[in-house]
C-alpha cells in the first residue's frame, strides 16, 4: 500500500466528521508507525531472504533503524533537573518560569542562566507531551498543559504563545503575563 493509498484509507474512515485535535494526533500517530513499518519493510527486502547472511544484514538494519527512533525520545536528566528532548537538543527544566509579562521572563532567564522555549521548541515539545509528562508526573514537575509565552517575538509589541491543551499559537502582547519554560543546553 502506497502513502496516498494509506491517506485515502483514513480519510475514507473519518467520513464527514469535524476533525479535533486529539483524531488529528492520534491519525499523525497511526500514519507514523505506518510509515516506520513500511521502511523496515523495505530495508529487509534490500537483501534476499534466501541467504541466511542477507537475512542478518536487513535484520541489523532494521534493529539500527528502530534504535534510531528509540534515540528521539526525551528522558530525565537528574544532574540537571529537567527533561532532555533530542528534537530541539535542549533539557527543559522541570519548573514552569511563573507568569510574568515577556520582558520580565526573558530578564528571569538572562539572571538564572538559562533561556526560554522559542515557539518552535515549545511546539516540538507540544508533540511529545505525552512522554515528556510523563517523565515530568515522575519527578514531581509541572505539566505541559496550559499556554506558555515563548522568547520568539511576533513584531515590537507582540510575542509567540503555544497552547498544550491544543497545539494552536498565536501572538499577543507582550505585556500579557503567562506562564513559560526554562531551556538549557545539555551538560
Amino acid at each position: 500500500m502506497t502513502i496516498e493509498e494509506k491517506a485515502k484509507e483514513y480519510e475514507s474512515n473519518i467520513g464527514s466528521q469535524d476533525y479535533v485535535p486529539t483524531e488529528i494526533e492520534e491519525a499523525f500517530k497511526a500514519g507514523a508507525e505506518w510509515m516506520l513499518e513500511k521502511a523496515c519493510e523495505y530495508i529487509r527486502s534490500q537483501y534476499p531472504v534466501h541467504y541466511q547472511e542477507w537475512y542478518e544484514l536487513a535484520e541489523e538494519r532494521v534493529k539500527q533503524f528502530k534504535k534510531a527512533k528509540e534515540q528521539i525520545q526525551p528522558y530525565w536528566v537528574e544532574e540537571q533537573q529537567g527533561v532532555y528532548i533530542p528534537l530541539i537538543d535542549k533539557v527543559l527544566l522541570k519548573d514552569n518560569v511563573p507568569a510574568m509579562p515577556y520582558y520580565d521572563y526573558m530578564e528571569y532567564a538572562k539572571s538564572n542562566g538559562v533561556q526560554i522555549a522559542t515557539k518552535n521548541e515549545l511546539l516540538q515539545m507540544y508533540l511529545q507531551r505525552d512522554q515528556i509528562n510523563k517523565i515530568l508526573k515522575e519527578h514531581n514537575g509541572d505539566m505541559l498543559v496550559t499556554w506558555f509565552g515563548s522568547s520568539s517575538e511576533y513584531d515590537s509589541p507582540g510575542e509567540w504563545i503555544v497552547n498544550f491543551g491544543s497545539g494552536n499559537y498565536i501572538n499577543t502582547f507582550k505585556s500579557n503575563s503567562h506562564v513559560s519554560r526554562a531551556v538549557v543546553d545539555l551538560k
